[in-house]
């Protein structure tokens, strides 16, 4: 029985250290299509609602996860746009996937950097207390085996809001990341659904040795609670400030 026991450590660990050596020798990167999900609050807006509603469904958005070496950068592929076009700014903003994700396995770095009214933030350890289920269903999407994970987002809003969230991870691509900073899988997320919100979804994966993922340093730091609360108060004080206007 204790040979047993033994026999099982070693291939643990030797699986971990697979696990491990793989992440830091895989590099490549994956575009993402994105969807618009969202269901609708009543104290949103007339002016949002109407531009939720012209959002909704399949966006034409792309956006960029590259992976190299234990490192990835997510963020949106920008796109020239003749006009002003406020449902494509609308797309945009719904959902996440602004500003620019980064992922570090070797030090467990999480970062979130983006841009507000000309306002550079940074938050740390982003989207760091999920705790996912893994299940035992399975999916191929481009032609690397999928199985289903199941996590639940709480955000902190007038009240707290907890969403289902689904990934699609593919232990073939043993990097614990995925779109808009959703990390904690033992493999890539190629598909992330979170529930009356938004889904990302791999339209193209490629591997390449030639990959380049950037660390962002600069911007005010904060802790993604702390970014959320200063979101609430500042949605209130749009809010309000439309209520006197009418």
């Amino acid at each position: 029985m204790k040979f047993k026991k033994k026999v099982i450590s070693t291939i643990s660990v030797i699986l971990f250290s697979l696990i491990a050596f793989s992440q830091n020798n895989t590099s490549g990167s994956v575009i993402y299509g994105k969807q618009i999900l969202l269901g609708i609050d009543n104290e949103v807006p007339d002016i949002i609602k109407n531009g939720i509603e012209k959002a909704k469904g399949d966006t034409g958005l792309e956006y960029k996860l590259s992976f190299n070496n234990g490192e990835a950068n997510f963020h949106i592929v920008e796109r020239m746009e003749v006009e002003t076009n406020s449902e494509f700014d609308m797309s945009k903003a719904i959902g996440g996937g602004n500003g620019l994700f980064y992922y570090n396995s070797d030090t467990k770095t999480k970062l979130k950097q983006l841009e507000i009214s000309d306002e550079r933030f940074l938050i740390t350890n982003y989207l760091d207390s999920l705790k996912w289920t893994i299940t035992k269903d399975t999916m191929t999407i481009g032609g690397f085996l999928c199985y289903k994970a199941i996590a639940q987002k709480v955000t902190k809003r007038k009240i707290n809001t907890t969403r289902k969230v689904i990934a699609w991870f593919s232990m073939g691509l043993p990097i614990s990341y995925g779109p808009i900073g959703y990390n904690g899988l033992p493999g890539l997320i190629l598909d992330l659904s979170i529930e009356n919100k938004v889904r990302f979804y791999a339209k193209t994966i490629t591997l390449s040795k030639e990959v380049v993922v950037i660390q962002p340093e600069k911007g005010k730091k904060m802790t993604e609670e702390a970014f959320e609360i200063m979101g609430k108060k500042r949605y209130e004080a749009f809010k309000e400030s439309r209520r006197r206007r009418n």
